[in-house]
């Protein structure tokens, strides 16, 4: 911005050469011709003033010395050249080039009145230039008002070149009470700064071979500075902003593309504490806004919210924004989101460092589309954290998907606003959230998925590794989802001894970690009123793998209200449906045998013979009939290796959900043989 806002700076000093024609024949016309230009201005901004002009008719030249642009009383903008040259003036009035020397802008940051900005120059040359004339407008009397000037300005120009060496960019904000307390004095200096192919407010190519910047920071930093290496910018185009600065234009439908694309890095901070920052490259694509979406009264409010420490509406002490101050700010900026468009981005190469060990890196960062105040995917790569205190940390990848951020910034507004006591937070009592704002929280995002976690354990200080972590769900049903999946697979080191009995066996076996996968899914259909699980898994390698398949009846759209007296009252005509659960031994039995048999001194199949004796023996217990195929299958699978056994349960008729968790609670097998017919197999 600060590129383009320089540019159309530039270009109002030189404005003279679109208005030049024959009259350049004479010195004495000349002048008057200047100062006709300079009349139009003084209507639309202030005083404005010169020196010395001369011209020379047979090289075509026009200079004017001691040029002084300045708005009113306030003295803002105030603008300055020592002088202006233009060269190879035709009939037409367009000039083959001008040259602008000791150029400097100085001017009231937009929004924050109490910051100055001032920019310098010492030469700047455009080639093949000309401009239109401009109706007169009253002078500017807001920042937004002065930037919607500069605008116009700049769209009323074309210039083939606009290049500046060296252009210095000095932010000072001024004592005072609308001085924000947290800002200091910033130096920004680009270095052979090109504009190419301007017209219509459109700019083919912006380029810049680098930027130094400096800047004091109160607090423990204390002062910045920092490089960045090249940076482009193509197919810019300033009127979509124009069209939200001027609401008598017409506002276009949809989107309008700014800036195609943005490129700059390597970037590089230095903090006064010791800490670095460095980014490789940063890309940019498609960023727009649409006007429609935004009011000039929001972007008013947020800059005086961000213009004064004290706020309005309500700020709170020592320049701390009063809670309604940050409701109303958060439901603005979710509107500014929502207007504002992004193709990708893509951030690469992210080192910070807070001394000689303390430090991350971050491969990279993406989003792939912002629109509607929703992200398409945010995607961070390759963190690597290793902090001086705790424990290090690295992450291969976390993916977010359809992240809606205006929506959460709103679900924030809604909170603040809330009467004290009131929020959804959680309950006073329990400290359990509200099901209300998990229902919000739900809505705001469609899916996580991580990859490739790891950390150490604080008890063994081995690595504790998550492979693989999938959430997704859809189709939201008064808020809840009525589709779900969570994929997981990770592992974590174990060793005896253990207060778990079955992790003391897999160490016993000279089993290192617990690696074990879950993959849970379960959706609903309304037309049906049926639940199904579809399956779930978990699988413990070297252990066993388990799958549940299981569908449940009668299931209401009230059981996913958020009013939990109605879900509790539809929960209890829910009936369970056919049931099927699939046991495969993956050396569950060996390792159950071999710890039966250490004892006696003898191996695995001794113990595999005592397991099915003790097996037996419970099963000659059991007088029910319907449990036979069940215990045969089971027999067969006792004494078998890597079978696979499969159980059918088939409800007799109408088996209630909270009838059934009741009866499991008091005798689980007998709860099953009442309400389920039973079928078993066994095998490889």
């Amino acid at each position: 911005m600060r590129k383009a806002i320089a540019a159309v700076v530039i270009v109002l000093l030189v404005g003279t050469g679109g208005y030049l024609g024959v009259t350049y024949w004479a010195q004495q016309a000349a002048a008057r011709e200047v100062d006709a230009m300079l009349d139009r201005w003084r209507a639309s901004v202030g005083t404005v003033t010169r020196g010395r002009v001369d011209f020379d008719l047979w090289t075509r030249t026009l200079k004017v010395s001691d040029v002084v642009v300045q708005a009113g009383s306030s003295g803002e903008p105030r603008l300055r050249a020592a002088q202006v040259v233009a060269s190879g003036i035709d009939m037409s009035g367009k000039a083959t080039r001008i040259d602008i020397a000791d150029l400097e802008l100085t001017d009231a940051m937009v929004g924050q009145p109490g910051v100055r900005v001032q920019q310098k120059a010492r030469n700047v040359t455009l080639t093949d230039f000309s401009a239109r004339p401009l109706p007169a407008r009253k002078p500017p009397a807001t920042g937004l008002e002065r930037a919607r000037l500069w605008l116009e300005q700049f769209s009323a120009i074309t210039a083939a070149s606009i290049e500046i060496p060296s252009l210095t960019v000095t932010i000072v904000p001024e004592a005072g009470e609308k001085a924000p307390a947290a800002m200091g004095p910033s130096e920004y200096t680009y270095s052979n700064l090109v504009l190419r192919g301007v017209r219509d407010g459109r700019v083919a190519e912006t380029t810049t071979d680098g930027i130094v910047l400096r800047s004091s920071v109160p607090g423990t930093v204390r002062e910045l500075s920092g490089e960045i290496g090249r940076s482009t910018v193509t197919d810019a185009d300033m009127r979509p902003l124009l069209a939200l600065l001027d609401p008598a234009l017409p506002q276009a439908e949809g989107y309008q593309r700014i800036y195609r694309q943005m490129t700059m890095g390597p970037y590089t901070l230095r903090f006064g504490d010791g800490g670095r920052m460095r980014i490789d490259s940063i890309v940019a694509e498609d960023i727009g806004l649409q006007a429609s979406k935004l009011s000039l009264d929001d972007l008013v409010f947020l800059s005086e919210v961000t213009a004064s420490p004290g706020g309005v509406h309500g700020g709170g002490p020592a320049g701390v924004p009063g809670v309604g101050q940050m409701a109303m700010l958060m439901d603005k900026m979710a509107g500014l989101y929502e207007a504002f468009h992004l193709g990708k981005l893509e951030i690469a190469g992210v080192s910070v460092s807070a001394g000689e060990r303390d430090g991350a890196q971050i491969a990279s960062i993406r989003i792939d589309s912002l629109e509607n105040g929703r992200f398409g995917e945010l995607a961070i790569d390759g963190l690597d954290a290793k902090p001086t205190a705790g424990a290090p940390f690295k992450l291969g990848r976390l993916t977010v998907r359809r992240f809606d951020f205006a929506g959460l910034m709103r679900v924030a507004a809604t909170e603040l606003s809330q009467p004290t006591g009131q929020q959804s937070l959680g309950s006073p009592r329990s400290g359990s959230p509200n099901p209300k704002l998990i229902a919000a929280m739900l809505r705001l995002l469609e899916g996580v998925e991580l990859r490739d976690v790891a950390l150490p354990d604080p008890k063994t200080r081995r690595l504790l590794r998550l492979d693989t972590f999938k959430a997704s769900w859809g189709q939201l049903v008064d808020g809840v989802p009525s589709q779900s999946r969570v994929t997981m697979k990770f592992s974590a080191p174990i060793r005896a001894p253990d207060p778990e009995p079955f992790i003391n066996l897999l160490a016993g076996a000279g089993i290192q970690a617990l690696t074990t996968g879950i993959d849970v899914g379960a959706r609903w259909s309304e037309p049906a009123q049926v639940v199904t699980l579809e399956p779930a898994t978990v699988e413990i390698d070297g252990a066993f793998a388990l799958a549940v398949k299981a569908t449940a009846s009668n299931v209401s759209r009230d059981l996913f209200s958020t009013d939990v007296l109605r879900a509790m009252g539809s929960a209890a005509s829910i009936e369970i449906g056919p049931i099927e659960v699939t046991l495969r031994d993956l050396g569950l039995l060996d390792l159950v045998a071999a710890e039966i048999a250490r004892p006696t001194g003898q191996g695995p199949d001794v113990g595999r013979s005592l397991l099915l004796q003790a097996w037996e023996k419970q099963a000659s217990t059991q007088p029910d009939p319907g449990a036979q195929p069940f215990l045969q299958a089971m027999r067969q699978f006792v004494q078998g290796k890597g079978e696979t056994l499969t159980v059918r349960l088939t409800p007799k008729g109408r088996v209630r959900a909270l009838e059934l968790a009741e009866a499991l609670r008091l005798d689980p097998a007998g709860a099953v043989l009442a309400g389920f017919a039973v079928e078993a197999t066994s095998g490889k």
